[in-house]
């Protein structure tokens, strides 16, 4: 037999040590780049979802209430976490979208972290561990799932894996203390509150017990944890369904049983998306990756530590791709090549190669199908990144024009040119939260001067001026003076104003009081809330100077840069 000398010792030593850090390398050079490229490609103004953070922030919907915005359903989401997340990253940022992708791609990290110490459990602590974990960062940081590192509304889908993983990691076999345990089940209830497909942190959790359960038939199953996570998750679940209305918003659902094919199909597309831009290529790459599944977990079924929580990652990919499928499949199969639903699909990738790994340490059986895992993975991942920069590329150009259009909007913008970003529908709302965004400083108007946006009034009525109508021209003797009355109020928000002033030759303004009790228009709501929406003044001759003025009307809104512009006129003629 022979034996090593110190030499070859310190050399094969020297060799780990380097093969360690290339590793180390390796795994941090994909998490520098996404960086690079959420620096370049996040969005700086608000768009898609994220339209729905300026809605809150202006207060015009979900009743005037934060608290309304926070427990209402997202579409068949209810995302509380995610939605504090966002609101104090609001605040901090003052809505910079690209900052707070920023932080959305550091949860994402803080959960690579945490699969890089799940991967260690599995994998053994070894010179070879940071080596064998460097396909991980490459397959969870892809670029395929570019609307989730570009978006910071998607900060949602980033919590729900971070909690998810922490929360089985945690749970193990169920053979925890108490307070572990209970740690468990309060981050998988973060992870249900934090975007939809946390529901199934619970029952995944359940398949980890029952999966160790089952590969140590002699020791007895932790049922007591058991008991506790299934009460725990099912409290939050019973919470998460009081009062939940799904929206009728991009749902197309369709029956197991009534399109099995069209529900297969979109699972498996939703499977193969990470790895493919094409129905076709996914369908095949999620095949290929169910064929993996099935074959590896039966080797890991008999590893030291059954690839930790490597079967909960399988089985939430898989199940997640059939519940999306059922709520979706109704778009076809195309709609789950979307990048938003990468990142959770990912994570079935990610768990095969947790459990087949370790073959490649030694000469131990499986190493060859490791090897062909290995091959398919790259493949699949150099696909993915080639296709998520091209997506991105194209999401660059259309965030562009939305910057410019918002830069260079005017005073009551023209419909066609919100219609470049919102398309159709009422234009009211877009351009209050437009509006919002610039009289407060926010997202891309951070550090300009506030603007008022203006808009026609249409709920403005002057009475009768000197007698004449509105229309009329009125003529006043140089010391007369003109009388002004009606009523107003800010019409979106149907509350009273904050008050009304006359514009004279659109160079000066003349507040005219505001506040006096209307009982007539009061009866409008039924709570009598436009009681005093009365206004009234007067405006003599000499403070108009001798010749033709034209008056005009401003209502300031509730919000303090919300300005109404009526399209009511007045005409006078001042004698010299």
């Amino acid at each position: 037999m022979d034996v090593p000398v110190a030499g070859e010792v310190e050399g094969a030593e020297a060799r780990h040590r380097a093969l360690r850090t290339a590793g180390i390398v390796l795994s941090a050079s994909p998490a520098l780049a996404v960086l690079l490229f959420v620096g370049k490609f996040a969005t700086r103004v608000p768009v898609d979802d994220i339209w729905n953070q300026v809605q809150v922030l202006e207060g015009g919907d979900y009743d005037h209430s934060a608290l309304n915005w926070l427990w209402s359903p997202h579409n068949e989401h209810r995302i509380p976490v995610a939605r504090v997340a966002l609101f104090a990253l609001d605040q901090l940022t003052r809505l910079n979208t690209r900052l707070e992708a920023i932080v959305s791609f550091g949860v994402l990290l803080l959960a690579l972290w945490l699969l890089r110490a799940a991967f260690a459990r599995a994998a053994g602590r070894t010179w070879m561990t940071p080596v064998l974990f460097v396909p991980v960062p490459f397959l969870l940081l892809t670029l395929r799932a570019h609307e989730n590192l570009l978006k910071s509304f998607q900060i949602g889908v980033h919590l729900c894996l971070l909690a998810s993983v922490a929360a089985w990691l945690l749970l193990g076999d169920g053979r925890v203390s108490g307070c572990r345990v209970a740690a468990a089940i309060t981050l998988a209830v973060v992870a249900l509150f934090s975007f939809g497909s946390g529901v199934l942190a619970g029952p995944v959790g359940l398949v980890q017990l029952v999966w160790h359960r089952a590969r140590r038939p002699s020791e007895n199953f932790p049922w007591k944890t058991a008991l506790a996570w299934t009460v725990g998750f099912g409290a939050a679940v019973a919470a998460y369904r009081t009062d939940y209305h799904v929206s009728d918003f991009y749902q197309r659902p369709v029956g197991l049983l009534d399109d099995a094919g069209g529900v297969l199909r979109y699972a498996g597309t939703l499977m193969g998306a990470p790895f493919a831009s094409t129905v076709a290529a996914a369908i095949v790459f999620g095949a290929a990756l169910l064929a993996f599944m099935v074959i590896i977990l039966f080797r890991a079924f008999h590893q030291e530590e059954g690839g930790g929580i490597a079967v909960s990652l399988m089985a939430f990919a898989v199940a997640n791709s059939f519940a999306i499928g059922l709520r979706r499949a109704g778009y076809g199969a195309e709609h789950a090549l979307n990048s938003r639903y990468v990142t959770l699909s990912v994570v079935g990738a990610i768990g095969v190669w947790m459990a087949i790994a370790p073959a490649l340490q030694g000469r131990q059986r499986g190493s060859v199908f490791a090897w062909m895992y290995l091959a398919f993975i790259a493949a699949g991942s150099v696909s993915g990144w080639a296709a998520g920069l091209r997506q991105a590329q194209a999401f660059n150009v259309r965030v562009r024009d939305h910057e410019a259009v918002l830069a260079d909007i005017g005073l009551n913008p023209a419909d066609e040119t919100l219609k470049r970003i919102f398309v159709d529908g009422n234009l009211l709302s877009p351009k209050i939260w437009v509006n919002y965004m610039r009289c407060h400083g926010l997202s891309l108007y951070k550090g300009k001067p506030p603007r008022p946006m203006a808009f026609v009034g249409e709920q403005f009525h002057l009475e009768r001026v000197n007698g004449h109508e509105p229309a009329a021209a009125v003529t006043l003797p140089p010391r007369g003076e003109i009388e002004l009355a009606g009523w107003t109020y800010d019409a979106v928000r149907v509350q009273p104003a904050r008050g009304v002033v006359a514009r004279i030759d659109e160079h000066y303004e003349v507040p005219l009081e505001y506040g006096l009790a209307r009982g007539d228009i009061a009866k409008r709501t039924p709570d009598n809330r436009l009681l005093r929406v009365g206004f009234t003044g007067r405006i003599s001759a000499e403070t108009l100077g001798p010749g033709a003025h034209d008056i005009r009307f401003r209502v300031l809104g509730v919000d303090d840069c919300l300005v109404y512009d009526p399209a009511v006129r007045v005409s006078v003629l001042v004698e010299r």
